[in-house]
């Protein structure tokens, strides 16, 4: 490849040019491409403000003789003379609003042109690693901006075509004016643009919001993305349904919380779509959010709302109630679609109850708790026949329209999907309506509904319908599919990659896919295909072979390959998540015998969601009962499950060292998923204060990995392990080897699992932050403070809402060292708010928030409070069948402080008795606290001899970790040289 520079004329080939930098299908059809000339293009698409500087003028003027300065700059010819003079103007007028009007430009014309977004994104993650790799101009710094750029892209699946065509209108803007600059790109100017906080995903996120809001008059909260945000029927073609449309706008304009029910298929998410757009022409809400309910409410959220930033499904679901909740004081619609009985299993459900805002669910459920029932019944006949020829089309004769009459006579065909299917049928097959009704034969009169362990007449019809519809091997294969798949709409890259599996190497799947549609059996919009979930159904009541799905199994197991997801990243992890959830609900929701073979497949399923979105008490119930129900268990199944169960905060490892030692015995001992064991086993040993025996597996398998990021997992452990036991200087040393090893690697290059520190920021952070809690601990401020501004830093890198807690907790702890007890008290009150947020009550984060709280509260002397907090984290140990050994031991510990703090001395004594008792084994200056509170229990209780014991027992641990000056050092020694003589 020639000229392979960051440059306007090569940010057009892109588009335009099939072979650049890869050979493919084009961005834009070439139909689209007519008349496209370089210079044409930018002339075209580079906004007003950018063209009308001072050199923008004579570089892109269009009058007298030619003009060769545009062509200097296209292909950024070494001797153009304007490249400082052009990029200084534009970045002297550059502001958010000119950066938007560039980003739209560029959408519209991505809408217009019809851009494959998969393809670019293949084509442009290319191109990024080719001028990264030969632009002299394309510093390793700019390199990395727009790879992460381009990431944050990948990560949004989710979204809708407009705000996709405008995060590629932002992402190309960029890229351009680094076009623009040539060799000034990597200059001060370039820097200070690349810098601007208007200009970062978040804030222009805000930006296309506000517009949306002015041009809408609504605010949407969620991507415009989803069942709910296809377009509505236009005005001519939606028949039968202005009552209930004018009864629902009613409602809305009431508030409350409604349930629109009715059977699958008859129009509810027909009907949204209309309010919705009722509501934005006529701005009966300030604020819309609309969510497609998959599988439980807080997955289902967090793949709506917009820039989520939390590290786990649990987080971002917290972080959507929150964004309802700031707009209270506007009146905001939150629409649910297709809520099924899962609700009545589900968690979170009970959550909306603190939601102040109108809540519109459409549901097959007859009733919903707490929700008003809105029940949507079958069409009239003259609707439905209405709905069959508006998709039929064309002029009926008389015997067809009397046939028609007498089909629509019968309830079974007042039912508005079959109608309409009816219709697509009738004219893919070429039937008259009189050869239609013939096919169909004598139907029963009623339709009877039910979701699960019957056949109804509606599905009979599919069925009778599938078997006359004459499809190929290859058509039935994926329409099949689709019956299994999860209700959503599946994009060319999954149809690509996954679906073609099925069909025969001359077959064009996305042919096969285009005239399903075209029969009905499919739904297609701009980006990809979708089943409807009563079409699915019918088809699902007939058992499905598990064999002619081997192609497709085959790939979903390749997909989750684990050398290539565990250590990639977060981007590679979340679209493993995304396959996972898939195969999940495939093999969950199969009818018909499930071999062994899917069984795996489910374990390996669940475990890959457990890494993208954290604990799920559901999946794992759901997998162990398959994997009991088993008889083809194998080792490896049974070691996805124990790594699922260890994911339990505390939970019991007596399982998991069973496993380990069978897999030592078997010789089973090597490979990534082996370390992947042994890294979680250890973390839950730690957890249970079973240290040693963590330390042991680390030095014999995490250090001798031959991967990076499982040796810094390694010393991640062993120095969270040696400062719950108080070995506070061991810590420090181990944990400030593995940050040499973080960076050691990351000077390696991406090119490898697990070795650049964006890639794996969790294991880079938590080192920081035990760090510096092993300094602050020794007294040490200072190194605490560098380490909380790496943390800081991490915000901005990541926006990681478990960052931000971290960075809490340690501004916390370093104001309570430096004796600022208030600001301490309201750092620590915000973690403790956060991770009640986040995370929840039953979670260790938030056990240890309420101690460190504790801490600060018994400082300023408000000692029931911090009572309060320390009896709160046992408490939730306890209700939660958890004794975190460390945590425990510390809780106890500080209770009998604070009883000493506040001369309550004989309340102190059992706890430090138990701190004291906890300790053995976890070092000695974690026994040597408890024994040091000890005596001074004994001092005020007046019982020499045992004060004497427990300072001999405390002082010279005390004196060794601490100083001689330290205040408990001193103390000891005091009360010890006052002592001598006395008691032999």
């Amino acid at each position: 490849m020639e000229n392979n520079l960051l440059s306007l004329k090569n940010i057009y080939r892109l588009f335009t040019v099939n072979d650049y930098p890869i050979f493919s299908n084009g961005v834009i059809k070439d139909r689209d491409k007519k008349g496209l000339t370089l210079v044409k293009f930018w002339k075209q698409i580079l906004i007003y403000d950018f063209r009308n500087t001072n050199s923008g003028k004579i570089i892109w003027r269009t009058e007298g003789s030619r003009n060769r300065y545009h062509s200097e700059l296209c292909n950024r010819n070494n001797d153009f003379k304007f490249y400082n003079e052009y990029i200084s103007e534009i970045a002297a007028c550059i502001n958010s609003e000119l950066y938007y009007q560039q980003a739209e430009l560029f959408a519209s014309f991505f809408e217009e042109k019809r851009c494959s977004f998969s393809i670019l994104e293949d084509k442009m993650s290319t191109y990024l690693k080719i001028v990264q790799k030969e632009d002299p101009c394309v510093t390793k710094e700019i390199g990395s901006y727009f790879l992460d750029k381009l990431g944050e892209i990948k990560l949004q699946k989710s979204v809708g075509e407009e705000y996709k065509s405008y995060l590629w209108g932002c992402f190309t803007g960029m890229l351009m004016l680094h076009a623009i600059a040539g060799p000034e790109m990597g200059g001060a100017q370039m820097t200070e643009i690349r810098n601007l906080k208007q200009l970062q995903s978040k804030y222009m996120w805000n930006q296309y919001a506000q517009k949306e809001f002015q041009r809408d008059q609504v605010q949407y909260l969620t991507y415009k993305a989803g069942e709910i945000y296809r377009a509505p029927l236009a005005a001519d073609h939606f028949f039968g349904r202005e009552i209930e449309l004018f009864e629902l706008k009613e409602m809305v304009k009431a508030g409350g919380r409604y349930s629109i029910c009715g059977m699958g298929g008859i129009g509810k998410t027909e009907l949204l779509r209309q309010l919705l757009q009722i509501c934005q022409r006529e701005s009966v809400v300030d604020c819309i959010a609309a969510v497609s309910y998959e599988e439980n409410l807080s997955s289902s959220f967090a793949r709506s709302f917009a820039f989520l930033s939390g590290k786990g499904r649990e987080e971002r679901f917290q972080e959507c109630l929150n964004v309802l909740q700031t707009h209270r004081k506007d009146k905001v619609l939150l629409m649910l679609d297709n809520v099924d009985e899962k609700i009545r299993d589900d968690p979170d459900w009970n959550r909306l109850q603190e939601l102040s805002c109108t809540i519109i669910v459409t549901t097959r459920l007859k009733q919903i708790k707490d929700f008003q029932n809105f029940e949507i019944k079958l069409l009239d006949k003259n609707a439905a026949a209405l709905v069959f020829r508006d998709v039929f089309g064309g002029i009926l004769s008389e015997m067809d329209r009397k046939s028609l009459n007498l089909l629509m006579e019968q309830e079974i065909y007042q039912h508005t999907l079959t109608v309409r299917f009816l219709g697509k049928a009738a004219k893919s097959w070429k039937w008259s309506v009189e050869q239609l009704k013939e096919c169909l034969g004598q139907q029963p009169t009623k339709i009877t509904w039910r979701d699960k362990n019957a056949t109804h007449n509606l599905s009979g019809l599919y069925q009778q319908l599938y078997r006359i519809s004459h499809l190929s091997v290859s058509q039935q294969r994926c329409l099949r599919l689709f019956a299994v798949l999860p209700y959503r709409t599946y994009d060319t890259k999954f149809v690509d990659k996954s679906v073609s599996v099925l069909s025969e190497p001359d077959e064009d799947i996305r042919e096969i896919l285009d005239d399903l549609t075209e029969r009905g059996w499919l739904e297609k919009e701009e980006g990809g295909y979708s089943m409807h979930p009563v079409t699915a159904e019918s088809i699902r009541t007939r058992n499905l072979s598990e064999k002619e799905f081997e192609p497709f199994w085959k790939q979903m197991d390749k997909n989750l390959n684990p050398e290539k997801i565990l250590c990639q990243g977060a981007a590679k992890t979340e679209e493993a998540a995304d396959i996972a959830e898939i195969l999940y609900y495939v093999v969950v929701h199969w009818k018909g015998n499930i071999s062994g073979r899917m069984v795996f497949l489910t374990l390996k399923a669940g475990y890959f969601m457990y890494v993208e979105n954290g604990f799920q008490k559901q999946t794992l119930e759901t997998v162990s009962a398959l994997y009991e129900s088993c008889q083809e268990k194998t080792g490896e199944m049974r070691l996805y499950l124990c790594m699922m169960e260890m994911y339990q905060q505390g939970s019991d490892t007596e399982d998991p060292e069973r496993e380990l030692e069978k897999m030592e015995k078997e010789g089973r001992t090597c490979g990534i998923l082996f370390l992947e064991f042994c890294w979680l086993l250890c973390s839950s040993l730690n957890l249970l204060g079973k240290y040693e025996k963590s330390e042991y597996l680390v030095h014999k398998y995490l250090d001798k990995s031959p991967i990076p990021y499982y040796q810094i997992c390694g010393k991640f452990l062993l120095g969270d392990g040696m400062k719950m036991r108080m070995q506070l200087k061991e810590a420090i040393e181990c944990l400030e080897e593995g940050i040499r090893l973080q960076q050691k690697s990351a000077d390696g290059g991406k090119d490898k699992p697990g070795q650049h520190k964006s890639e794996n920021n969790h294991i880079f952070y938590n080192l920081c932050y035990q760090l510096a809690e092993s300094y602050l601990l020794l007294g040490q401020v200072k190194p605490a403070r560098e380490k909380l501004q790496l943390l800081r830093e991490g915000i901005k890198e990541t926006k990681n809402s478990y960052i931000r807690m971290m960075c809490s907790q340690l501004s916390g702890n370093i104001e309570l060292a430096d004796g600022n007890t208030g600001q301490a008290a309201v750092y620590l009150q915000e973690v403790k708010n956060l991770t009640e947020i986040y995370n929840g009550k039953n979670d260790y984060n938030y056990w240890a928030s309420c101690v460190s709280l504790g801490i600060i509260q018994n400082r300023m002397g408000a000692w029931d409070a911090a009572l309060e907090n320390y009896q709160e984290s046992l408490y939730q140990m306890e209700k939660n069948k958890v004794e975190i050994k460390g945590l425990a031991q510390i809780v106890n510990n500080n209770i009998g402080v604070t009883y000493l703090d506040s001369d309550r001395p004989e309340k102190a004594l059992p706890y430090l008795e138990k701190a004291y008792e906890m300790s053995a084994g976890m070092g000695e200056l974690a026994r040597a606290e408890p024994a040091y509170n000890l005596s001074r229990a004994c001092e005020k209780m007046k019982n020499a001899r045992e004060e004497q014991k427990y300072l001999r027992e405390a002082y010279p641990v005390l004196l060794k970790n601490y100083g001689e000056e330290h205040v408990k050092t001193k103390d000891a020694k005091r009360r010890l040289k006052m002592m001598e003589g006395e008691i032999i």
